[in-house]
């Protein structure tokens, strides 16, 4: 973990916003306040307009939602997710997000 933290301050220091997305977005299911620090990966990953780890950054949030057992939760993150997919046309990860809703719906 401490070389994931030292990489977050490199990437911080540099003003590497998408490194710094993507190694909040690994460290979050291991913080304390996981879900403020998902919801930070996210909001920089739209601010950079990286719409597929924005997408990413969804899943995996959805995942962790599941975990906790917060089924309502997940779904609207996948649901996002999915629709993220759509609007770059990656129509196969859109696929396996919807599946994913389907199986938390009982569909």
């Amino acid at each position: 973990m401490e070389s994931y933290r030292q990489a977050l301050d490199l990437f911080q220091a540099v003003g590497d916003r998408l490194g710094e997305a993507n190694t909040l977005l690994a460290l979050a299911p291991f913080s304390e306040n996981a879900e403020e620090v998902f919801g930070i990966a996210l909001s920089l990953y739209e601010a950079i307009g990286d719409q597929y780890s924005s997408a990413r950054g969804l899943y995996y949030y959805a995942q962790f939602l599941i975990a906790q057992g917060q089924t309502d939760q997940a779904i609207a993150a996948l649901e996002q997710c999915r629709d993220k997919f759509l609007a770059i046309h990656l129509t196969d990860l859109a696929a396996a997000a919807q599946q994913a809703i389907n199986e938390l719906s009982g569909q």
